[in-house]
């Protein structure tokens, strides 16, 4: 499978989760400001923090095939409720946002065509 340096994903989920943590602890200042919104914001961010840190330190970014498997098992942790951090408001938002996250990697590391890039998310 051509296009698939384990390095770069591994730093660009490293880069993605340190960039989340910063998200989610700027909503939960925001909660402290009795801003209701930024609960569901945090949960979103939080969400796409824990799966980028979980990726970013498995053993499945030795290929493209290994990584596709992994996002499906992570998928069914995330449905069943396995993977919901501590301290999050509501888990369904949590879990939603876990799984579309999921879905956008899974749809770009399908892809070969292209080198795997997900700064953009």
């Amino acid at each position: 499978m051509a296009n698939w340096n384990p390095e770069q994903v591994q730093q660009q989920l490293k880069a993605h989760e340190r960039r989340k943590h910063d998200d989610a602890a700027r909503c939960r200042t925001e909660v402290r400001f009795v801003k209701a919104d930024y609960r569901r914001f945090y949960d979103e961010e939080t969400a796409e923090e824990t799966v980028a840190f979980v990726l970013g330190t498995a053993s499945a970014l030795e290929s493209r095939d290994r990584m596709l498997v992994r996002l499906e098992e992570m998928r069914r942790d995330v449905t069943d409720g396995r993977l919901d951090a501590t301290g999050i408001y509501d888990a369904a938002t949590f879990r939603e946002a876990a799984i579309d996250f999921i879905d956008h990697l899974k749809a770009r590391f399908t892809d070969t065509s292209r080198p795997v890039d997900i700064r953009s998310f």
